[in-house]
């Protein structure tokens, strides 16, 4: 069985360091010494445990208290997400089967499937089943950490769905309080008001209580409900150009009540129009189609993105831009969910929904890529957003490996090969840990502690980045430095030589 530890928070003692309380699956057994890992691959070994004594509950076993876990972080960070595991491997996919063949994927998740059954056990359940509250499983026996890909699922089924599954030990990656926030707008709304279309709702799905609100608005609006609007029905159940139009707005909400029928998610919510860079209209509806981008967050970091709507418009993003969107995932308290992001007509962008990640679909993401994402420490290549080429990083470089460590293996360099997979090594290390530092408080033991490692790995690869220019040189193959161009640009032809090309930003090695 996978063992899962969900951490349900984190505090200092004075004197101590920082406590995790956690969640552990039945039959988990924790000792002091094991090393548990992060969703990202970091690793925590177990240097304390803490009992919370109490009254046990009636009806609640010793297993479901808490247990407080102090670490050694072996890689000098915090859990990113909310999960602990003892296996990263050991992470399982659950789909909806095809409603007449019990024993076959839902059709529209089979490419997905087999993508994901490479590397991954599978399971399959009865999506028709679950809604009459049965859990019907098909497919292979799994257990331990999961992630769902199907439909979405109200937040009432979600929340029976998971319950069910944990008591066979199946422990979906977002808990119903995960998935509720981030599949409804009010759950995510107040943590991004800056960053996205000022929005009001009403909570019955009344259309009364809707136009009380639309009475305090002006200019043009989006109705929909807490998740969807009806946007392939854009001028009759959706936009509404001018909301002081009352006998229209009355007439669009009206229609998308009554269409949305059985189907609508919590409230009404009226969400201002954003008038955005548009790239053409859908054929069918008359939608107009922006530049959007999908992003998946993966235990607070970008997983992979890609260009929403067309793979054939040339649209990119610059370095502040693509900082903007770390930003925000950094703040996405879920272990794993989307962010749809648009560019307006002025040129920024703003963030036009947020969900969870079990139940969005993948647009123009290949899904092979998209799977390959879950396992890959190197990188991951990504289409049509960015240059050709480009590469994210997905996991911690060399997780397993101190700075004190690589220092001795530089010391022990004997030729330019060794030298230039050194600084490969070092370079893209020393620039993912190096944000780190913004997540710790400036003078706290955390904080100094990750400094003086961001500070070691950079004091390295400064040294390499020195030698790699002075052999380049040597050899005739360093370029002229171009302005705000750094040392990337410079290296190129030299780092092709010895196998390695521009990942933008990271050094990747070449595929022959």
């Amino acid at each position: 069985m996978g063992d899962v530890l969900r951490i349900l928070d984190r505090f200092r003692i004075t004197g101590r360091g920082v406590v995790y309380t956690v969640k552990i699956s039945k039959g988990c057994i924790i000792h002091i010494g094991d090393v548990l890992l992060d969703l990202r691959g970091n690793r925590f070994e177990v240097s304390g445990i803490e009992m919370f004594r109490g009254i046990i509950a009636e009806g609640k076993s010793f297993e479901d208290m808490p247990l407080g876990l102090m670490f050694k972080q072996l890689d000098g960070v915090e859990a990113y997400g909310n999960i602990l595991v003892k296996d990263l491997n050991d992470i399982n996919f659950i789909f909806c089967n095809h409603p007449l063949y019990q024993r076959k994927v839902d059709e529209d998740y089979e490419v997905e499937y087999q993508e994901a059954g490479l590397h991954h056990s599978c399971a399959l359940f009865s999506y028709e089943d679950m809604e009459r509250g049965k859990l019907s499983l098909f497919g292979e026996e799994i257990s331990g950490l999961t992630i769902y890909r199907g439909w979405m699922m109200k937040p009432e089924m979600y929340s029976d769905f998971y319950t069910l599954l944990e008591q066979k030990g199946i422990y979906l990656i977002n808990t119903p309080e995960e998935y509720e926030r981030y599949h409804t707008l009010p759950g995510w709304y107040d943590d991004f008001a800056d960053e996205t279309a000022q929005s009001v709702w009403e909570t019955e799905g009344n259309v009364e209580n809707a136009l009380l609100k639309a009475k305090q608005l002006s200019g043009s609006y989006i109705v929909k409900d807490y998740v969807k609007s009806r946007k392939h029905e854009w001028y009759d159940a959706c936009f509404i150009s001018n909301i002081a139009d009352v006998a229209n707005t009355a007439s669009v909400i009206k229609n998308f009540v009554e269409r949305q029928g059985d189907s609508l998610v919590g409230g009404i919510v009226l969400r201002k129009f954003e008038n955005l860079k548009q790239i053409g209209f859908h054929e069918r509806s008359g939608m107009p189609i922006s530049e959007e981008y999908r992003v998946f967050v993966y235990a607070g970091k970008v997983l992979i993105m890609d260009n929403y709507w067309t793979e054939k418009e040339d649209v990119k993003l610059s370095d502040s831009e693509i900082s903007w969107i770390e930003s925000i995932a950094k703040k996405i308290r879920s272990n794993f969910a989307t962010v749809d992001i648009a560019r307006k007509a002025d040129g920024e962008l703003v963030i036009m929904e947020l969900g969870d990640g079990q139940v969005s679909g993948l647009q123009q993401i290949d899904e092979k890529v998209f799977y390959q994402s879950f396992d890959s420490e190197e990188g991951i290549p990504v289409e049509e957003f960015f240059p050709e080429g480009t590469v994210i990083l997905s996991g911690n470089p060399m997780p397993d490996k101190t700075a004190e460590q690589m220092q001795l293996e530089i010391e022990q360099i004997s030729n330019t090969q060794e030298l230039v997979d050194a600084y490969v090594l070092v370079h893209n290390k020393f620039w993912y840990i190096e944000d780190d530092l913004y997540d710790y408080e400036e003078g706290t033991e955390d904080y100094i502690r990750v400094r003086d490692n961001v500070e070691a790995w950079g004091e390295m690869m400064d040294l390499l980045d020195d030698r790699v220019m002075s052999t380049a040189k040597e050899e005739g193959l360093l370029a002229e430095r171009q302005p705000d161009s750094g040392t990337i640009k410079q290296f190129e032809e030299f780092m092709k030589k010895y196998g390695y090309r521009d990942g933008r930003g990271w050094w990747v090695k070449i595929e022959r």
